[in-house]
């Protein structure tokens, strides 16, 4: 359901732009990490649902659930190693970020992610715009 919504709010042609189902999308998220906090493909999608909607200090204690709901070291899970990357990122500390992601890129599952991260990380090491930005500067330059 949260997928669903997801891509709902991508299309924007539902209600203020996605707003609603972005919203919706959160709170599907959240539920499920409730029930399932080592879900990280979940998780990495509600920290960029938080980011998105300037909540971006609730994601830790989503992480801290993960970590306590490991089976196995926490340090060997590479789809937790991407999450807590990926959270750091998002909080400027890209040095940490990019140690996260390069464990998590071990990993066939988030390789394609991590390197896609920290490229970005390594274009732009302070968030200020992303490949999107890049890309429409890119345009406007060529005419």
């Amino acid at each position: 359901m949260a997928e669903l919504m997801m891509q709902l709010a991508a299309q924007g042609s539902r209600s203020e732009g996605g707003a609603q189902e972005y919203r919706d999308a959160t709170f599907y998220y959240q539920k499920l990490l409730e029930h399932k906090p080592e879900n990280y493909k979940a998780l990495s999608k509600l920290i960029f649902l938080l980011k998105r909607a300037g909540r971006l200090g609730e994601a830790p204690k989503y992480i801290q659930a993960a970590e306590n709901a490991c089976s196995r070291n926490a340090s060997q899970e590479a789809g937790l190693r991407f999450c807590k990357g990926v959270l750091l990122r998002w909080q400027n500390q890209a040095q940490e970020a990019v140690k996260e992601l390069s464990a998590a890129r071990r990993d066939p599952d988030y390789r394609v992610d991590s390197l896609i991260s920290m490229i970005e990380i390594y274009l732009n090491p302070d968030n200020a715009t992303g490949l999107d930005a890049l890309d429409a500067t890119a345009d406007t330059s060529v005419n």
